[in-house]
C-alpha cells in the first residue's frame, strides 16, 4: 500500500510546497478521528518521496489551511489537482474504506479546485484499483 505515494507531481517543489500539501492530507486523516495507519501513510509519503522529515513536523502544526487560503494559480490547480485528489482518496483507503466525511471532505475540495465529478469518480476508482493491485500483488508474493 505504501508503495502508492511514491509519485510527487511537482519536481523542485519548495519546502513549503510540501508542507502545505502534506497538511491538507493530514486535515482529511483528522476529519473523522485521527487513525494511525492514515497518519503513517502521509509520514510515508514524506519519507518516500526524500522530503525533510521535519515537513511532517511543519505540517502538522499548520492549522486553518484551506484551498481557498493557498491562492492557488490555475496552472498549479490544473497540475496538482488531481494528484491531490488522488492522495486525499488514498489516505482515506489506509482506514479501511472512504467514510462519508472523508468523502464529503474529499469532494469540497474536488469542487473548490474544480474537478469535475466525472474526474473524481475515475480518481477514486483508479485509486481503489490500484489499491486492490497492491494487496493482490503482496499476496502473490508473499509466503
Amino acid at each position: 500500500m505504501f508503495y502508492f505515494f511514491r509519485i510527487y507531481p511537482i519536481e523542485g517543489a519548495s519546502k513549503e510546497d510540501a508542507i502545505i500539501y502534506v497538511s491538507i492530507l493530514f486535515s482529511l486523516a483528522a476529519v473523522d478521528g485521527t487513525d494511525s495507519k492514515e497518519s503513517d501513510a502521509v509520514k510515508n509519503l514524506v519519507i518516500n518521496n526524500g522530503w525533510d522529515s521535519d515537513i511532517i513536523e511543519l505540517a502538522l502544526e499548520k492549522k486553518n489551511i484551506t484551498i481557498e487560503s493557498l491562492n492557488l494559480s490555475d496552472e498549479f490547480i490544473q497540475i496538482v489537482g488531481p494528484y491531490l485528489i488522488r492522495d486525499l482518496c488514498a489516505i482515506a483507503h489506509v482506514s479501511n474504506g472512504f467514510s462519508n466525511v472523508e468523502d464529503e471532505h474529499i469532494n469540497s475540495i474536488r469542487i473548490k479546485l474544480g474537478i469535475s465529478e466525472e474526474k473524481y469518480l475515475n480518481i477514486k476508482k483508479a485509486v481503489s484499483s490500484q489499491i486492490e493491485s497492491i494487496i493482490n500483488w503482496s499476496k502473490v508474493i508473499s509466503n
